[in-house]
């Protein structure tokens, strides 16, 4: 009997074959799996809460509306509802007793669109004192408060920059002095050798393997970029020059003025900003404390010399 081989298995008649039973399996799926095809993960989310709803008319209505338009009892639907600006979803949502729970998502449309923010909030029943307090992530997505972020990250890399040469004189002096010791160390030893040229090799190359254990690493600089900002809402609408917005979050006791932005080297930098939209830094810069490079186990460098 003839043995098949290798190229037998990778005919085009197999890869076809292969081929065929994936659509198959595929197309019996999605025509027969009531899930996929008739969306009945969608409807069954809302089974718990209409029977909940029960003798509360105005929820009952709004989920079961919600149920027909094919929607999902999911918070990001109404997240998405709140993007896509589809206030009729956005109240079915609200009157069905759902509560937004995302705080990127109010700064996020504070940005994007600040002539009907107020209108918003007050829509998904974020307009007290406790909800727009407190400081708020600005999604990375967004660069229109990019510029001003800018000018933290620059306000802290000059003194970051100034204690990274001193950290690297710091290294210096201790490599100045280690490659010194090696360098005596070697003329004392080869000196006991005299004119032994085997002995003078032998022994330099001792030194230099034991001393490569204990040699200073050079320390390398942090590329200083803003990573992540949380912003209150008065700072936000005070940098986009938004007044009314401002006015609003005042009148509603909104608190908190002091802002956070992490740094790419994870140190903090706290700032406020002031009516007349300058930054200032009420606690100072604290940069990051910088330490000497520590040898990894089993690490080996190269000698220069």
């Amino acid at each position: 009997m003839k043995k098949k081989n290798q190229r037998d298995y990778l005919s085009p008649l197999n890869f076809g074959v292969v081929a065929l039973s994936l659509a198959l399996a595929t197309g019996y799926f999605f025509l027969y799996n009531t899930e996929v095809y008739e969306s009945s993960r969608f409807k069954d989310s809302f089974d718990r809460p209409i029977v909940e709803a029960q003798n509360v008319p105005k929820k009952l209505a709004a989920l079961k509306a919600l149920q027909s338009k094919g929607l999902e009892w999911a918070h990001y639907q109404l997240v998405n509802a709140i993007k896509a600006k589809n206030t009729e979803v956005i109240d079915l949502y609200i009157d069905a007793g759902m509560r937004l729970k995302s705080r990127p998502v109010i700064m996020e449309q504070l940005i994007e669109s600040p002539a009907s923010w107020v209108a918003l909030v007050e829509r998904l029943g974020w307009d007290s004192a406790e909800a727009l307090s407190g400081t708020f992530p600005v999604p990375r997505h967004l660069n229109t408060l990019n510029e001003d972020f800018k000018k933290v990250e620059n306000r802290y890399a000059v003194p970051h920059d100034v204690a990274f040469k001193n950290h690297y004189l710091g290294f210096q002096k201790t490599y100045d002095k280690w490659n010194l010791d090696k360098n005596t160390l070697i003329k004392e030893v080869q000196a006991m050798c005299g004119g032994n040229v085997g002995c003078r090799t032998k022994s330099a190359r001792g030194i230099l393997a034991e001393y490569e254990k204990s040699k200073p690493l050079a320390p390398k600089k942090d590329l200083i970029l803003w990573q992540d900002a949380n912003v209150t809402l008065i700072s936000a609408a005070t940098l986009l020059g938004e007044a009314s917005i401002v006015d609003y979050l005042n009148e509603k006791g909104a608190t908190s003025r002091i802002n956070q932005i992490i740094m790419s080297d994870r140190m903090e930098v706290i700032f406020e900003v002031s009516p007349e939209r300058k930054i200032s830094y009420p606690k100072g810069i604290t940069v990051k404390n910088l330490k000497p490079v520590e040898r990894q186990v089993g690490q080996r460098t190269v000698s220069r010399f």
